[in-house]
């Protein structure tokens, strides 16, 4: 097990965990916050509760879970080029 390893920096208004979301595993890492910061946690089970009784705000919070998951694929795909080049 690896402990205090800096894997990413997260902006503001930013989601985190939303893949597991989507598969329903267990987050395998923890997050530190190294300011002071505002989130919000919800049990998966909850969250898909909520949203089964309002399929409208589903389609919006799906519709921004993959505007986030590309913007980082994109974020992933340009610093690995990056690392190619350099």
């Amino acid at each position: 097990m690896i402990h205090d390893l800096e894997v990413t920096t997260v902006e503001c208004r930013r989601l985190i965990g939303e893949t597991l979301a989507l598969t329903g595993d267990p987050s395998p890492v923890d997050a530190t916050f190294t300011r002071t910061a505002r989130y919000m946690c919800w049990p998966l089970q909850s969250i898909r509760s909520f949203m089964d009784r309002r399929p409208d705000l589903r389609v919006t919070l799906q519709g921004l879970v993959n505007r986030d998951l590309a913007l980082k694929l994109e974020q992933v795909i340009s610093a690995r080029s990056g690392d190619a080049t350099a």
